[in-house]
Parts: C-alpha cells; sequence; structure tokens
C-alpha cells in the first residue's frame, strides 16, 4: 500500500508499513470502530477493509444500511456507531475483570 493510500482509505500515510508506530494508534482506533460496524452487520469481514482497501469500506456499508433500512446514514454516522459500539463492548468486558494489561499482544510480536 503506497502512503497515498494510507491516508486515503484509513488517514495515515504509514498504513501499508508494519514496522512504523506513527500513525499507529489512530488505524488501530479506526480499525476497532470499523470491525465494530461489520461485526454488528453481519457480514464477513475479510469482504471488507479489515483485509484489503479495495473491498467493501465504510462508504459501501453506509449505503447497504441505507438501502436495507430507508434510514439515510454516512460513512462518518456509521463510524460514530462504531465507536458507541466498541466503547460497550470495553465497559462489558472491564466489569468482567479485563484491564488495559490484557490489551498487550503477547512480547514475541515485538
Amino acid at each position: 500500500m503506497t502512503p497515498e493510500d494510507g491516508e486515503r482509505y484509513y488517514g495515515v500515510r504509514t498504513a501499508g508499513d508494519r514496522k512504523a508506530y506513527e500513525g499507529k494508534a489512530k488505524l488501530i482506533t479506526f480499525m476497532e470502530n470499523f470491525k465494530a460496524v461489520v461485526d454488528s452487520m453481519g457480514i464477513c469481514y475479510l469482504l471488507t477493509w479489515w483485509r484489503n482497501p479495495y473491498l467493501i469500506g465504510p462508504g459501501d456499508l453506509a449505503n447497504l444500511f441505507t438501502t436495507a433500512t430507508g434510514k439515510q446514514i454516512t460513512a462518518e454516522q456509521l463510524t460514530k456507531i462504531g465507536e458507541r459500539i466498541h466503547n460497550i463492548e470495553k465497559a462489558f468486558n472491564a466489569r468482567a475483570g479485563v484491564t488495559r494489561k490484557d490489551d498487550k499482544l503477547p512480547e514475541r510480536f515485538f
């Protein structure tokens, strides 16, 4: 992925660079919220931007939602819904005893 593609699709120029730290938090936040929307719509995430930015994206999901429900929604509104879903999931997990230390990847990934 080129830096231009990373900026266009995810808002992060370093999206295609696995070793880059710059912009990683923004990219992760976007993908967590996007995945929450994809899961809530019952769509296989392998058919979406989760796997490849040339597949189903936020705009496509917004069009799908609008077509299915008749309620007009934008990609930005859908992304905000994904953020709320993710926050509720985190709150639920926190009540179950999951803490920040559980968010850290195992050392072998570093």
